[in-house]
C-alpha cells in the first residue's frame, strides 16, 4: 500500500506541491509586474 499524507498518496502528494509552487511563482511575477505598471502609471517615472 502506498504512503500516504492526508488523503493522498506521497506521489500525488509531492505533484501537488510542485504544481503549488510554480503557481506561487507565477503570481508573484504577476504581482511585480502589476506593482511596476502601477508606479508607471500614477508616479513621475518618465525619462527625462
Amino acid at each position: 500500500m502506498p504512503a500516504m499524507i492526508g488523503n493522498v498518496t506521497q506521489a500525488r502528494y509531492e505533484q501537488i506541491v510542485t504544481e503549488w509552487r510554480e503557481l506561487m511563482r507565477e503570481h508573484t511575477r504577476i504581482q511585480f509586474r502589476m506593482g511596476e505598471w502601477a508606479l508607471d502609471l500614477f508616479t513621475d517615472r518618465r525619462s527625462r
